[in-house]
C-alpha cells in the first residue's frame, strides 16, 4: 500500500481542526468539497493522522482531530444569570462552566473552543473552562433595541443573555432613519474573538417597545422562528384536495365503519390522532389512528424542506407557529369528525391484564364519529355530565378508562417516574396585554390519551428495532454519576433525609413528599438534574418511562420525527429498502432535537415576558398583594419564592424581614433558622407576600412579606398545608413524551 499524499493528510487535519470536532465518517470527508479526494484515499489518510496522534475515530465511524487535553469543543448555552455552559459533542457530552467575565461577545447556541481550567472542581460543581474562539455562530440575527450613540449607532440585544452590545454598520438599513429606542432586527456579521465587539447590518424595523406584538416579534426574531410560509409552500399545500379520492383509498384498511373517536385540548390546534376500542374475549384491541400526514408531504418536496427546516410546531402564549401550513394541519390532515380522512393505524391486542400481545400496523381511512375535549370526557368519567356526548359513545369511553387506568398502573409499577410539575395558562386580551394567568392541569381524561399514545410509540419503535432497519427514536438517557450526586444534594438541601442515588431512591422520595407541600419542590431539584431527552438513531431506552425501547409516533403534524417514523414504518409494511441511511438519520435527529430545545425556550420565554409583565401592570395600579408564595429554595441571603397560582419565581431578602434577631441558614436542612434555633422558614412554606420590584429587562422579580409584623400569616401557614402542588399532572414524563403540546419540558 501506498504512503497517503502528504497534501490530503495536511487538508484533513486542517478540516478537522477548523470543524471544530465535529464528528464525520470517512465518506462524507471524502464528498466535501475542500478534500476532493477518494474514500479510499481518505481513510488511508485518516489511518496516518491517527497514528500520528493527530485525529482519532469515535462511535459511528467517526473522525475528529485528536485535540490537545487542554482543548475541547462544544456547544455554549447562556443563562439569564450571565454564567454559561459548554456541552461537548458526544459520546463523552461533558459539560464545563463558563464565568461571566469569559462570555464577553459570545451568543446563545455558539459553537466554541474552550481550555477547561487547572483546579478540579469541588463536589457536585461543573468543571471550569476558558473560552478560546467562536467556531461557528448559530445565531445569524439578533433583535433589540436601536440606540443612536455618539459616534455610531448600536443595538442592545432584547435577550437579556447577551451582555454585549452590537455595532451597527452603514451597510444595511440606514440606522438614522428609525427612532432612537425603536425595537430592530440585526444581521451579524462573521463571529469575531469572544473579547472583541460583534458588528452588525440593520435588517428590519419592529416598532416601537410598547406596539402590540413586538415583544414576541422580537423574541422569534431571536430564536430564529418563522411565522410565515414561503408563496411556494402555501401554493403546494393548497393545491391538495382535503376529501381523499379513489386512488388515495385504495390499498387502505377501510375503517369508516369503525367506533373512531378524538380527545383533545378544548383549545387544540391540530387534530392529528384519533382512537378505537373494542372486546376480544377478555382482552381488547386498541386502535390509535393517527393523520397520515406522510401521503401528503413527500420527501424533497417544497413543503417537507420546510416542515424539516422548522422541525416542529411551536406553541407560544399570543401565537401558534405550526411546522406545517394551516391548510393542511387544520383542513387535509386534520382528523375532524363526521368526515373522511387517512390515518396509518396501528392495532395492539392485549390480554385482560394489559399485556400487549400482537401489533399490526398499516395505512387506513377512517371517519372519525365524534371530536370531543378533555373537559368533556372528565364530566362524563365523573359522572357530572353525560348529555353533552352521544350515547352510542358512552361503552366505549368506560372501557377505555378501564384499560388506560390498567395501562397506568402497569407501567408506574414497571418503574415509569411521575414527577408532576403544574403548567400556567396566561389569558391576553385582543392587544396582547396580558390579563389573568392560572395553574392547568390534567385530569382521568388526559391520562386516557396519554397511556394509548404512549403504548403505540413503543409498540412502533419494537416493531423499527425488530426489523433491523435505521430508525428514530426517543431516548432519555439515565442521569450521570455526577447528575446522581447533585440531585442528591438538591434534595437533601430541601429537608429530605432520604438518598436519591437510584430510580428506587426517586421513588421512595417521590412517595414520602407525595400530597406535601414540598413536593413541588422537590420534583424541580429532581427534575433539573435528569439528561434531557433528545432525537438518535441508537435504541438506548427511555430512563424517565422506563422503556426499553421508545419513538415518537403519533404527532407527525407538529413534530418532523414523527413524520420520519412514518415514513421508515410504511416501508416497512411494504415490504421496500428503508427510507433512510443511518447517516441521513443521524443529521435529522441532531437538527430535530436542536428544534425542539429551540421551540421550548421560546414557549417558556413567551410565558415569561407575558407573566412580568402582568405583574407589571399590577405594581403600578397598586395592586401588590398579597400573594401566596411558595418557598421552593432557601439562599445565603433570602428564600427563594414562586407564586402559587403562576409559578413566578422572585427573591424574597432577609432584609425585609423584621429585625428581631439573626437568620442562619441550613441549606441542607432546607430551612432558616431565628434566635433560639427556632425554625422561621422551610421549604414548602406559603407565605403571604407583596410585589416590590419587577425587573423585565433581567427577568426578576422581588418580593417582600405582605405583613410586617410577622415572617409568616397563619392564613399563609395554612395554605401550605392545603395546597397540592403536585395534583397538577400536566408535566409528567409520559405526557410530554407522549404529546408534549405547550410542555415546560418534553420527555
Amino acid at each position: 500500500m501506498n504512503d497517503p499524499s502528504p497534501s490530503l493528510v495536511h487538508r484533513l487535519h486542517d478540516f478537522l481542526r477548523r470543524a471544530g470536532s465535529r464528528p464525520m465518517k470517512a465518506h462524507d470527508l471524502a464528498a466535501h468539497p475542500e478534500i476532493g479526494a477518494s474514500a479510499r484515499d481518505v481513510r488511508q489518510a485518516l489511518r496516518e493522522l491517527e497514528r500520528t496522534g493527530k485525529a482519532k475515530k469515535i462511535r459511528g465511524n467517526r473522525w475528529v482531530e485528536a485535540q490537545a487535553p487542554d482543548r475541547v469543543a462544544g456547544r455554549l448555552l447562556i443563562t439569564f444569570s450571565g454564567f454559561g455552559i459548554v456541552i461537548t459533542d458526544p459520546p463523552d457530552s461533558a459539560e464545563y462552566f463558563i464565568p461571566p467575565s469569559e462570555i464577553g461577545s459570545c451568543m446563545e447556541g455558539d459553537r466554541v473552543e474552550v481550555s477547561p481550567a487547572a483546579v478540579r472542581p469541588r463536589a457536585g460543581q461543573k468543571q471550569e473552562a476558558h473560552l478560546i474562539r467562536v467556531v461557528e455562530r448559530k445565531i445569524k440575527q439578533v433583535a433589540g433595541k436601536l440606540v443612536h450613540g455618539r459616534y455610531y449607532a448600536y443595538v442592545i440585544p432584547g435577550d437579556p443573555r447577551m451582555r454585549s452590545t452590537l455595532h451597527v454598520s452603514e451597510a444595511g438599513l440606514p440606522p438614522d432613519s428609525i427612532p432612537d429606542g425603536d425595537i430592530v432586527v440585526v444581521a451579524l456579521d462573521e463571529p469575531v474573538s469572544p473579547d472583541r465587539s460583534q458588528t452588525s447590518r440593520l435588517i428590519q424595523h419592529l416598532g416601537a417597545p410598547g406596539d402590540p406584538g413586538v415583544d414576541m416579534q422580537m423574541l422569534m426574531a431571536n430564536r430564529g422562528i418563522v411565522q410565515a410560509f414561503e408563496p411556494g409552500v402555501v401554493d403546494a399545500a393548497q393545491a391538495i384536495s382535503p376529501t381523499p379520492d379513489a386512488s388515495a383509498i385504495a390499498g387502505r384498511e377501510d375503517l369508516r365503519d369503525w367506533i373512531i373517536l378524538t380527545i383533545d385540548p378544548s383549545d387544540a390546534k391540530d387534530y392529528d390522532d384519533a382512537i378505537s376500542l373494542t372486546r376480544t374475549g377478555d382482552g381488547w384491541e386498541l386502535g390509535v389512528h393517527i393523520a397520515d400526514v406522510s401521503h401528503f408531504v413527500t420527501p424533497g418536496s417544497a413543503i417537507d424542506t420546510e416542515a424539516k427546516n422548522r422541525g416542529n410546531s411551536v406553541y407560544m402564549v399570543d401565537r401558534f407557529v405550526p411546522m406545517l401550513p394551516k391548510y393542511l394541519t387544520s383542513e387535509v390532515c386534520s382528523l375532524r369528525a363526521s368526515v373522511d380522512r387517512l390515518a396509518y393505524s396501528v392495532h395492539m391486542t392485549l390480554d385482560a391484564d394489559g399485556e400487549l400481545e400482537s401489533v399490526r400496523t398499516g395505512r387506513s381511512v377512517i371517519h372519525s364519529k365524534a371530536c370531543l375535549n378533555y373537559d368533556q370526557v372528565q364530566r362524563f368519567l365523573s359522572g357530572e355530565d353525560a348529555a353533552e356526548i352521544p350515547e352510542s359513545l358512552h361503552p366505549t369511553l368506560r372501557a377505555m378508562d378501564k384499560l388506560a387506568t390498567r395501562l397506568r398502573r402497569k407501567r408506574m409499577a414497571n418503574g415509569s417516574i411521575d414527577l408532576s410539575l403544574p403548567e400556567v395558562v396566561c389569558t391576553l386580551d385582543d392587544q396582547g396585554t396580558p390579563i389573568s394567568l392560572k395553574r392547568r392541569g390534567a385530569a382521568q381524561a388526559y391520562h386516557l390519551i396519554e397511556e394509548f399514545m404512549l403504548l403505540a410509540n413503543c409498540a412502533v419503535a419494537e416493531r423499527i428495532r425488530a426489523a433491523g432497519v435505521p430508525g428514530v427514536y426517543r431516548i432519555h438517557e439515565e442521569p450521570s454519576e455526577d447528575q446522581w450526586a447533585q440531585m442528591n444534594l438538591d434534595v437533601r438541601n430541601l429537608g429530605i433525609a432520604q438518598d436519591v442515588l437510584s430510580r428506587q431512591g426517586i421513588d421512595q422520595v417521590c412517595a414520602l413528599v407525595r400530597d406535601t407541600p414540598q413536593e413541588y419542590a422537590v420534583n424541580l431539584a429532581i427534575l433539573k438534574n435528569f439528561k434531557r431527552a433528545i432525537y438518535s438513531i441508537e435504541c438506548l431506552g427511555h430512563f424517565g418511562l422506563a422503556f426499553d425501547c421508545y419513538t415518537h409516533f403519533t404527532s407527525p403534524i407538529r413534530r418532523y420525527p414523527d413524520l420520519l417514523v412514518h415514513r421508515i414504518l410504511d416501508r416497512l409494511d411494504t415490504r421496500r429498502k428503508p427510507a433512510y441511511s443511518a447517516n441521513e438519520l443521524e443529521v435529522l435527529c441532531l437538527h430535530a432535537t436542536e428544534t425542539e430545545r429551540n421551540a421550548q425556550a421560546a414557549e417558556q420565554e413567551s410565558l415569561e415576558i407575558k407573566r412580568l409583565q402582568f405583574y407589571q401592570l399590577a405594581l403600578q395600579q397598586g395592586d401588590i398583594g398579597p400573594y401566596p408564595a411558595l418557598v421552593v429554595g432557601v439562599a445565603a441571603k433570602g428564600l427563594l419564592l414562586e407564586l402559587v397560582e403562576s409559578l413566578q419565581r422572585g427573591f424574597l431578602s432577609f432584609d425585609t424581614l423584621p429585625q428581631n434577631g439573626h437568620y442562619r441558614v441550613a441549606r441542607d436542612q432546607g430551612r432558616v433558622y431565628g434566635g433560639q434555633s427556632k425554625v422561621l422558614f422551610t421549604v414548602g412554606d406559603v407565605l403571604d407576600v407583596a410585589i416590590a420590584k419587577v425587573d423585565e429587562g433581567k427577568r426578576q422579580v422581588e418580593y417582600v412579606p405582605w405583613k410586617r409584623e410577622g415572617t409568616r400569616s397563619a392564613e399563609g401557614r395554612e395554605k401550605g398545608k392545603r395546597q397540592d402542588r403536585g395534583k397538577s399532572r400536566g408535566q409528567g414524563a409520559g405526557r410530554n413524551a407522549a404529546r408534549g403540546k405547550r410542555s415546560r419540558r418534553s420527555r
